[in-house]
């Protein structure tokens, strides 16, 4: 019985991949070069080698940055955060339970009690003293 093999080409990662000089790039057009609607799975990126740093002389250039407040770092929006924007159905319901959630600590001063706040004491001792050092010695000591 004779069997034939016959090769199949392999896609190699294009040219202009390979050349990408990571280095003299800002933060967003190093994002840009590397998730431009590509699924992850074809990205032309050796993952055994770390991408330089980015230029943040060049990230402060780039067109609608804005310096993020106590920083160094220039951030270019990609999407509006809140106004113009489209709300997903997750939006929606990560921002109505988060807005819930702060309505009900807004009732925290109706329920103060000072036997409540020894009970938290206590039980911040249990859990966090003890409960963390004997977590810590099963896991270290019993292998």
């Amino acid at each position: 019985v004779r069997t034939s093999v016959v090769a199949q080409p392999v896609e190699a990662p294009s040219a202009s991949a390979a050349r990408v000089d990571w280095t003299s790039m800002s933060y967003n057009q190093q994002y840009s070069e590397l998730f431009q609607d590509t699924p992850v799975e074809q990205l032309a990126l050796d993952t055994k080698k770390a991408i330089g740093k980015p230029v943040k002389d060049a990230q402060a250039t780039e067109e609608g940055a804005t310096k993020v407040f106590a920083s160094d770092v220039h951030a270019v929006g990609r999407r509006p955060l809140w106004a113009g924007r489209k709300w997903s159905l997750t939006d929606i319901g990560y921002a109505t339970f988060l807005g819930g959630m702060h309505l009900i600590a807004c009732l925290a001063p109706f329920t103060f009690s000072w036997n409540m706040v020894g009970l938290f004491f206590v039980m911040y001792f249990i859990s966090g003293c003890l409960g963390i050092t004997l977590s810590y010695h099963r896991q270290l000591s019993h292998r």
